[in-house]
Parts: C-alpha cells; structure tokens; sequence
C-alpha cells in the first residue's frame, strides 16, 4: 500500500511535466524530419529572348509625326525584321526622310539612302551601313536658292532627339564644289558645328 502511494506521488510530479517532454519530442521529430526531406527544386529561370525575328515586313514604310501634325520623318524599305529582345527594326535598302526646323535657315530637310538600317522603336535613333549617303538641305523659306550638304560614309549614326550625326569611319563631305575628307565625324544640327578628326583634307572651289 506504501508502496503505491510513492508511485502515485511520483507519477503526479513527472506528469506537471509531461506537456513539455512531449513538445520537446514534438520539436525534435520536426527538426529530423526536416534535415531528411528532400530540398524543394528551385523554378527554373527565365531564359533571356534570343535575338530573333519575331516579324517581317516587305515593301514598307513608316511615318512619324510632330505635336502639331507635320511629317518628322519617314522611312521606306525593301524588307525589314523586328528583333523583340532589344526591340530594334533591321531594314534593307532603306530610304530615309526627315524634316526639322533650324535658327538658322528655317526649314531642314534630310534624305539618306544605305544598304542597311538599324532603328529603334520610335525611329529616333537610325543607324546606315554601307553605301551610305545623307544629303541635308537647308530652306530659308526666301527666294534664294536652298543649299545642300552631302555626307558619304560607310556608317553614319543619326539621333534626331538631339539632332546629331556621327561617324567612326572615313567620311566625305561636299557642299557645292568644296570637299572635306576626314577618318571621322560628329555633327551638331543645334548649332550647326561639325567636328572632323584624323587625316582632315579640305579642297576649296575655284574662283
């Protein structure tokens, strides 16, 4: 009878803490359960878009405008392929137009013509490959004759946010009967300063 009184006594002592032998237990068996499960598989990342055409055009064009609905520019070409990952447009034998106005000489016109073109989306940024001519004409709105600025080069970068046209290579500039030869060129139409660099040659017209 003694006896049982102890293992009555002892059981009421060990059961205060039975809730907490059997959290630690619960504890422990999470932690192993944990350590054995296989690790979740990552998701796969997003593989970048390849550089491919994801349209094509044939015998097109594109005009944008001006706020006040005058043509800005226009471009013409035999066939063109959009690129998606970097949204440019490759032109073949492309036909370039555009219009602004100067402080200068009022109107400016600008026609071009390469082998190949590169523009980005809204065409503010155009990029000729081969055979490239741009021939610039300046319009008072007198009655004196318009004047004309032709440049050859091989590669000519034309951005018409900033109204700049930039060569790497050798480029050929007329204007009449005067000729500039240089190894490279940046031209600013704001304030009509060009910057010529390398082997500059310039041949004067004859009086």
């Amino acid at each position: 009878m003694k006896g049982i009184q102890i293992f009555k006594r002892s059981w009421d002592n060990l059961s205060g803490y039975l809730p907490v032998i059997l959290m630690l237990i619960f504890a422990m068996f999470t932690y192993w359960l944990l350590q054995v499960t296989p690790k979740a598989i990552k998701k796969e990342s997003v593989l970048p878009l390849a550089h491919v055409e994801d349209y094509f055009m044939r015998g097109f064009s594109v005009t944008t405008y001006e706020p006040n609905g005058e043509v800005k520019s226009h471009i013409l070409g035999r066939y063109a392929r959009h690129f998606a990952d970097t949204d440019t447009t490759e032109i073949e034998g492309p036909r370039v137009y555009s219009q602004s106005h100067s402080n200068f000489s009022g109107v400016q016109r600008t026609q071009g013509t390469a082998k190949t073109a590169t523009t980005n989306a809204d065409a503010s940024l155009i990029e000729l490959r081969g055979d490239v001519e741009l021939i610039k004409q300046d319009w008072s709105g007198t009655k004196v004759a318009p004047t004309f600025l032709s440049i050859k080069s091989q590669y000519l970068k034309i951005n018409s946010e900033i109204e700049k046209i930039y060569t790497n290579l050798p480029v050929q500039i007329d204007r009449g009967l005067e000729k500039i030869t240089a190894d490279s060129m940046q031209y600013n139409n704001i304030d009509r300063r060009m910057q010529l660099v390398g082997n500059v040659k310039v041949t004067f017209a004859k009086k």
